[in-house]
């Protein structure tokens, strides 16, 4: 953490009502938010400076969501107030700063034990569960994930650019199986709806002594099918998120169906369109990748692993486009696992 970062931090810090700061660690795992470990004499919290793409109306949704959890007997960090009662704070360019409440736990950014897979899928589905009867209406974010038609075009826009400027011919050859690829993956647009995370990474799962205990991260929760969001969990099975030549585990896709089902119910929905909703979301991700590498301004990267931001999202499309054709060789075994789990 630089000079101004740190001045930063201690800034909004100095606004909250917890004691004098004895630690501040930032955690570099994220993609879009800057994000600390904030130690004081009353406790431990998160602080992030969220990204440009969230504002006061992403806490406020924070805010509603966690409420209700709580309601169901759920754990999820809650959002604290600043000394004069404010939700957030605004930083000198605009951007929102907010302080929560912090789950003691363990984060993982891969899965270390098959049975983890099934403690993952136990938790995304209690979180489903528990915000089923929530009403959509008091989300006042406009949802911006998993518009798969919106990313596709978005992907499309930038596509003859990416080529033009892209030296390496097997890297184009990345770029060209997104853009032929991903309109065939679309799902269809009547599949029942609830209110998903959108955003289940393994790194937003809490665990504790080997058990899931919550979701954190819970920033873009939207309504949409929970297809979605259990394709989307699912890359946790893959090796890792720039791992080349990326793969999925058969083993710990079955985990994660277990542990999901054992709390809800495989709908026939789900039974039918999981290993496309899988495919989808996987290749919608790298086709977000690929388009950062041309616009260069959006997503995190981590400069002690790569030169540029534009090498990290270079690394972390072909990965995604790996996985994705790992994902669709091995639907017919997918499928076979899904019957067996009654």
């Amino acid at each position: 953490m630089n000079d101004l970062d740190d001045k930063g931090v201690r800034e909004a810090l100095a606004r909250y009502s917890i004691g004098p700061v004895r630690d501040i660690s930032p955690i570099l795992s994220g993609h879009i938010n800057a994000t600390y470990r904030i130690a004081t004499a009353q406790g431990t919290y998160i602080l992030q400076l969220l990204g440009a793409v969230f504002n006061e109306r992403t806490v406020y949704d924070m805010e509603r969501v966690t409420a209700h959890l709580s309601k169901k007997g759920v754990l999820a960090p809650r959002v604290l107030h600043t000394a004069e009662g404010a939700s957030f704070l605004k930083s000198p360019g605009g951007r929102v700063w907010r302080l929560t409440t912090f789950i003691e736990g363990d984060i993982y950014e891969n899965l270390t034990q098959d049975s983890y897979a099934a403690e993952a899928g136990k938790v995304l589905a209690t979180f489903h569960v528990a915000m089923s009867d929530f009403d959509a209406k008091f989300l006042k974010s406009k949802p911006f994930l998993h518009n798969i038609q919106e990313i596709y075009e978005s992907f499309c826009a930038a596509y003859e650019n990416l080529l033009r400027e892209e030296p390496d011919k097997v890297q184009r050859e990345y770029y060209r199986y997104i853009q032929e690829k991903m309109a065939s993956l679309m799902l269809p647009a009547d599949l029942p709806t609830t209110i998903i995370h959108a955003d289940p990474k393994i790194s937003n799962v809490v665990f504790s002594g080997g058990k899931g205990i919550c979701m954190i991260d819970l920033d873009t929760c939207m309504r949409h099918t929970p297809l979605v969001d259990l394709g989307d969990a699912l890359r946790w099975c893959a090796i890792s998120e720039e791992a080349f030549p990326n793969a999925m585990s058969l083993p710990q896709f079955k985990y994660s169906i277990e542990g999901y089902r054992n709390v809800e119910p495989l709908s026939p929905e789900m039974k039918e369109y999981l290993m496309q909703a899988f495919a989808m979301v996987t290749l919608g991700l790298a086709s977000r990748f690929a388009k950062d590498v041309y616009h260069d301004n959006y997503f995190g990267w981590n400069p002690k692993k790569y030169p540029s931001r534009k090498e990290h999202n270079k690394a972390r499309a072909r990965s995604l486009v790996s996985l994705t054709q790992d994902i669709l060789r091995k639907e017919k075994e997918m499928r076979d696992i899904l019957k067996s789990c009654h």
